[in-house]
């Protein structure tokens, strides 16, 4: 399964890509919206991970314009957590919406939430049985 990460903060992208490699899977990173629509117009990808808040365009577009043309399932993972944006990000065709930690991080020191890594690879396998 190969992943296509579209995030404008590198300790999130690539922290996410290193989770993602331990558990099996393949991935990509990218910062922009615009080289995230050329990259999964390739229709290389299974799945994408995308942030709410670009440098040229918001997530929401992304996801917009990627459902004119292609079902990759699509997760929002951003900081963007009200309730509001939830729904419109669902309602633009994503399959999930997850709020990024807030800026200092998980309780316990930095330690990452019981699970938390587990969290992804689950979702993830209930999207592909077989990587």
């Amino acid at each position: 399964m190969k992943i296509l990460i579209v995030d404008d903060e590198p300790a999130i992208s690539d922290t996410l890509a290193y989770v993602l490699r331990a558990d099996g899977f393949t991935s990509d990173c990218c910062i922009l919206g615009a080289e995230a629509l050329t990259r999964l117009a390739a229709g290389e990808h299974d799945l994408v991970v995308l942030d709410v808040g670009l440098p040229d365009m918001s997530g929401f577009d992304v996801c917009r314009a990627l459902r004119r043309h292609s079902d990759v399932p699509v997760i929002f993972l951003t900081a963007r957590a009200d309730e509001v944006d939830r729904i419109v990000g669902l309602e633009l065709g994503a399959d999930d919406y997850v709020a990024k930690p807030p800026r200092g991080g998980f309780p316990g020191a930095g330690d990452p939430a019981p699970g938390a890594s587990r969290i992804f690879s689950l979702d993830l396998c209930a999207l592909a049985p077989t990587r």
